[in-house]
């Protein structure tokens, strides 16, 4: 009777033992087939288990569980329902705006936050209550970049390549051109739409070249900016190449050794600046090198780390915090990440400037940031 009564007195005082950690869910692939040989996806998930495990050796009641989304939407669909039917308390994760979308509308009528790292698309916050996110959205990222097109790069006659098939970048190529012409009523722009598969960029750029363009806008995939790249430099085309931020590491271009031209500028922006700077860098940088050095540090594990390292920064403080109460702490903690301060603005997203690139010779140099 006595060791019955000392084993309830145990379970009374001690209520952390049997408490149930906090269970998050990375959705993340986890090989790098089917998205032009990525490694973003295994980033984005080394470094999230990374800094939950260092979370819970600092005391946080934290469980990770990666689940594998792979390369298709359809795949995204079911990874996101399993994360709903097995009722985890957050996810984080997703890259790419189509799969944030559809991850987005499951998880927020299952009630579970949902954390996105770089996914720019409106529609992966718009109208919900459960999801949030790092990146800047692409109102933001068109309203700067058409001002760095027609103020900063002067351009008079504009040609914009946008793929019809997929949220991102149709929206994102409609968009700039909305706000071109809020800046500049008689700017000449005409518009190129693709569906995805399409390849036959050759005879497009005869078409396009033909309106006699000195900016070229492509809110496209890096594996179609480098066809294109490619068949310009053969024409001997002069005008600035404006990508957007789909562009992770070096252009594809680069790696496959094409011929490069100085007559093409060739500008895109970022997430991250590059740099490893301000109160995160050394935490990052040793969590990196302790568990995910096999990848090179990049714009996705920047904006991974911060998705996670946000979250665990609330949860640190209220680790009770749950469903959409979780969701407005995330947007009212001060942090100060790789990919930079974060405020959120009205709307719900981050008020974030561009980190713009620029190609020199075979190099790849931060040019500006831009805000």
């Amino acid at each position: 009777m006595k060791r019955a009564f000392l084993a309830l007195v145990a379970v009374l005082v001690s209520p952390a033992v049997s408490a149930k950690p906090f269970r998050v869910a990375a959705i993340y692939p986890n090989h790098m087939v089917g998205h032009y040989n990525c490694t973003c996806g295994m980033e984005g998930a080394c470094i999230t288990e990374a800094a939950i495990k260092r979370a819970r050796e600092e005391g946080l009641n934290v469980a990770f569980t990666l689940v594998n989304k792979d390369w298709n939407v359809f795949k995204t669909l079911a990874a996101a329902e399993s994360v709903a039917a097995r009722h985890f308390d957050a996810a984080v994760g997703t890259l790419i705006s189509q799969d944030a979308i559809v991850t987005g509308e499951v998880l927020e009528a299952a009630g579970i936050p949902f954390i996105v790292p770089t996914a720019t698309n409106p529609k992966v916050t718009a109208g919900r209550h459960l999801v949030t996110r790092i990146s800047f959205n692409d109102y933001r990222q068109a309203a700067l970049l058409a001002r760095l097109a027609l103020k900063e790069l002067g351009s008079k006659k504009i040609a914009v390549i946008r793929n019809i098939s997929g949220p991102y970048s149709d929206f994102l190529g409609k968009q700039f051109v909305v706000e071109a012409r809020k800046l500049d009523s008689k700017v000449e722009i005409a518009e190129f739409p693709i569906i995805e598969g399409f390849t036959n960029f050759k005879g497009l750029l005869t078409k396009i070249l033909a309106v006699n363009p000195d900016l070229l806008f492509t809110p496209i995939s890096q594996g179609d900016i480098a066809s294109i790249y490619v068949n310009l430099v053969g024409r001997g085309s002069k005008l600035t190449l404006l990508s957007s931020d789909t562009i992770e590491g070096k252009p594809k271009f680069l790696d496959a050794n094409a011929p490069l031209s100085d007559k093409i500028r060739f500008i895109y922006p970022k997430h991250w600046n590059g740099r490893f700077e301000g109160p995160e860098a050394a935490r990052y940088l040793s969590l990196h090198r302790a568990h995910c050095k096999q990848y090179e540090p990049s714009m996705t594990t920047m904006a991974a780390y911060d998705a996670v390292e946000l979250l665990l920064r609330v949860l640190k403080k209220n680790p009770n915090a749950r469903g959409a109460e979780l969701v407005r702490l995330i947007r009212e903690t001060p942090y100060h990440g790789m990919t930079g301060p974060l405020r959120y603005g009205k709307d719900g997203d981050p008020v974030k400037p561009i980190e713009l690139f620029e190609l020199k010779g075979r190099d790849v140099v931060h040019w500006r940031r831009y805000e």
